[in-house]
């Protein structure tokens, strides 16, 4: 269980949703349940790709090929092929679920939204943003921080029904070391109120698909 006093001096904290969520089969079926589409299919999926330009050998051209962040599957695809030709660094590559399942999301939302409000003490929320996330072969986070205005912090529910076998996609605390494995079940704490950790995504390897749902709550300031 968090212990709120070592939270808010390290600023992170990994737990298991058992502390979350009361009945873990229903977490289990609507977490199996809301990465049920097919990683291939356009309509359930897009790619947020995010490509260093510090490069000086880069063409001009590709200035616009590299931007926006957000991009069909298809267009993901053909950047890799840019990627590989000029030896870019990718910063980011994450495939993003396109409206899922509504009822779920609820579900998700709902819980962590208790959860967080009796860590920080809040009686409610104005604003949450929420999404569906999965790391394929290849992809990953370099270090960053996720500071945003009005965030309190952010929650990240790994759902991932793959087994995994040291395939990278942990949350690894940058100046630490500590890691938080992608196993179903898991999920990361990251305060945003006395802390901004610096963390990253390590690269996933082989067949492991690294499913996440990550919450963010927010208050007018």
């Amino acid at each position: 269980m968090i212990n709120l006093t070592e939270f808010f001096k390290k600023g992170y904290y990994f737990g298991n949703v058992s502390e979350i969520f009361p009945d873990i089969e229903q977490f289990k079926f609507m977490s199996y349940k809301i990465i049920e589409p097919d990683l291939n299919d356009e309509t359930h999926w897009v790619c947020q790709q995010q490509i260093a330009t510090n490069n000086k050998n880069i063409p001009e051209y590709l200035n616009q090929k590299i931007l926006p962040h957000m991009v069909s599957l298809s267009v993901g695809e053909e950047r890799k092929e840019i990627v590989y030709e000029y030896g870019l660094e990718t910063i980011s590559h994450t495939l993003i679920q396109k409206n899922p399942n509504k009822d779920i999301m609820e579900y998700f939302k709902n819980y962590c939204t208790k959860y967080v409000q009796k860590i920080y003490n809040r009686e409610e929320y104005s604003d949450f943003h929420q999404s569906i996330q999965c790391f394929i072969e290849g992809s990953k986070l370099n270090p960053h921080t996720d500071s945003h205005n009005g965030s309190d912090c952010v929650l990240i529910l790994y759902l991932s029904n793959d087994i995994w076998d040291n395939n990278g996609g942990e949350l690894k605390i940058t100046n630490t070391g500590d890691i938080c494995k992608p196993i179903h079940g898991n999920f990361s704490l990251l305060d945003l109120t006395k802390n901004d950790i610096r963390h990253e995504v390590t690269t996933v390897t082989g067949a492991f698909k690294r499913y996440s749902y990550l919450f963010r709550p927010s208050i007018k300031k």
